[in-house]
């Protein structure tokens, strides 16, 4: 029997409380202005769609091929947002680079992701099962550059951080979900 309501949300703890509400803050619908692609025109454009899956001949120059692994189903979108070297900046309303969604295509994805310039960089990865822009603790996931272990909250953008030369970069992202992740079919009788 599937828990909602107050008694759930205190059985997920401090933990999970805190990660929904500053996760909630992060893909939280931005208003036009604070879309990358709308802020300023001198920002490079997002890259084509054919762009997404190789990062080949993509401008800028530099860009992050991420691998996302363990999407537990194919509904909705997989939403990939770049947060610069700042940890002021790291998941907080406006201060995002880049933000895309994508629908999901299976349990593992590959995305490019255009930066605008050599540095250190920080990605989230969130799996909008419902296409509402909004994040879901109870049933939709996350993920992180460099998976860090999450104990109380999100993690810190020391923990998220990474450096991007010149050229393509690539990371994993692994999925997380509160309540597991990709559902595995069970033999049961000589039949699934």
């Amino acid at each position: 029997m599937r828990r909602t309501g107050p008694a759930a949300i205190r059985l997920l703890g401090p933990v999970a409380l805190g990660l929904l509400l500053a996760m909630s803050a992060a893909v939280a619908p931005s208003r036009a202005e604070d879309d990358y692609s709308m802020k300023v025109s001198k920002d490079p454009p997002p890259p084509s769609p054919e762009e997404w899956k190789t990062c080949a001949e993509a401008k800028p120059d530099q860009r992050v091929l991420v691998h996302v692994d363990g999407i537990k189903d194919d509904e909705g979108n997989l939403r990939v947002q770049l947060y610069d070297d700042k940890p002021d900046h790291f998941l907080a309303k406006g201060w995002k680079l880049f933000r895309q969604d994508l629908p999901i295509t299976g349990d593992e994805m590959d995305l490019c992701v255009p930066i605008p310039k050599p540095g250190v960089y920080a990605i989230v990865v969130i799996h909008d099962e419902n296409k509402n822009g909004k994040f879901d603790v109870f049933h939709e996931g996350f993920g992180f550059s460099n998976n860090p272990k999450i104990l109380f909250g999100t993690p810190s953008h020391k923990d998220v951080a990474f450096e991007v030369k010149p050229g393509v970069t690539k990371i994993d992202v692994e999925m997380k979900y509160i309540f597991g992740g990709r559902k595995k079919r069970v033999r049961r009788g000589g039949r699934f």
